[in-house]
């Protein structure tokens, strides 16, 4: 996706975003691996799955004459987070 990684640091600037070696992208939603339960913290997770959102498909979604095309990367369902 053109522009990909700046769309994602302009849409998740209270996330660390560092680039990886096979031209990927790692993202810190927060430093701590068990963050606390907190509205900051939950809005933080919510802004990143409404970014990453677009890059999941979803089996159920999916037309039949097209699901083998998903082989290992699909979600059964569609996510149910607002």
């Amino acid at each position: 996706m053109t522009g990909g990684e700046q769309r994602l640091r302009e849409g998740l600037p209270d996330c660390r975003i560092e680039p990886l070696r096979d031209r990927g992208l790692m993202i810190v939603a927060t430093e701590s691996p068990l963050p606390e339960d907190t509205a900051e913290n939950r809005e933080r997770f919510l802004a990143l799955h409404r970014h990453l959102q677009p890059a999941f498909v979803s089996r159920s979604g999916t037309p039949g004459q097209k699901r083998g095309l998903l082989s290992y990367f699909f979600r059964e369902r569609p996510s149910i987070v607002p």
